[in-house]
């Protein structure tokens, strides 16, 4: 059966379900993150793949295809930057900070 749109409701209905399924698995993510943002050792990967990804530089090269490659990967650190921005917004300040202390300690163990 169509609606006033032309669009069958079985289609609508189907498109209504996965839109909530999207939600429900979303919402699940957010939280999963939320619960191993208290683990350091979690911080410290998330860091390592948040800079692997690029989010701190810009991706341009003068060749075309590599800019995309690295867009790509720019693009998934950004996504999951958004997903732990959502979970905790102060975590990213968290998890720089604790980057720059362990930088600071291992530049002081250098110089001694």
């Amino acid at each position: 059966m169509s609606n006033d749109f032309g669009l069958d409701s079985r289609e609508v209905k189907k498109q209504a379900d996965a839109e909530a399924e999207y939600q429900r698995l979303r919402k699940r993510r957010i939280l999963d993150i939320a619960k191993l943002l208290k683990q350091p050792e979690f911080r410290r990967f998330i860091w390592h793949i948040l800079s692997e990804a690029g989010i701190f530089r810009a991706s341009f090269t003068n060749n075309s295809l590599n800019t995309a490659f690295l867009e790509g990967k720019r693009d998934l650190g950004l996504a999951l930057l958004s997903d732990i921005d959502t979970a905790n917004i102060n975590a990213i300040f968290q998890i720089r900070q604790e980057f720059v202390s362990e930088l600071k300690s291992k530049e002081a163990a250098n110089k001694n």
